[in-house]
């Protein structure tokens, strides 16, 4: 198994020195947490997007290509086995919430309550850093859509990952 979680924290802190940029847009935490991939692993996020991120959590819901959800994420890579236990968490893993960030409008399409999910990158014993607007963390630490978060002021994690990048999708799998 490669433990790439020393870069991914590597790619975190060269981003708080400013010596790169890591997407910031607001609540796009999946952007934010696959540019610490990008920046830290050398995995493109196109090649993230299509070597580990190709299962939808529920294709009735949505899908398009260029546009998964953190919940797309989170049940590509737990189907890859990269899921972990909550009590093995370490610095660089990722934590997911399934039930988080309503699509308002695929909700109303669907007459049913659906979400994005959402994604932050443990930092230190229980801290997170995640992408995600400040009103929803009153109080966390921010600078500007980033926030470093206590998990006492978090939800518990639908799953936690440690991203492998030797665990990928079979050539012509789906």
């Amino acid at each position: 198994m490669a433990n790439v979680n020393p870069k991914i924290m590597n790619a975190l802190d060269r981003w708080a020195g400013g010596i790169v940029s890591l997407d910031e847009n607001k609540n796009h935490c999946l952007g934010f947490i696959t540019s610490a991939i990008e920046n830290g692993a050398g995995i493109s996020i196109a090649e993230f997007y299509s070597t580990y991120v190709k299962w939808h959590a529920d294709p009735v819901e949505h899908w398009t290509e260029d546009e998964p959800w953190a919940r797309d994420a989170e049940h590509s890579l737990r189907k890859l086995g990269m899921g972990i236990s909550i009590h093995d968490v370490e610095p660089g893993d990722l934590l997911f919430i399934w039930r988080d960030a309503e699509a308002k409008e695929w909700s109303k399409r669907e007459g049913h309550t659906v979400y994005y999910g959402h994604v932050g990158i443990l930092i230190a014993p229980g801290l997170l850093i995640e992408n995600v607007d400040p009103a929803y963390r009153p109080h966390s630490f921010h600078r500007g859509n980033i926030q470093i978060t206590s998990l006492h002021r978090w939800f518990t994690p639908s799953t936690v990952i440690r991203f492998d990048p030797d665990k990928k999708v079979p050539p012509g799998g789906s």
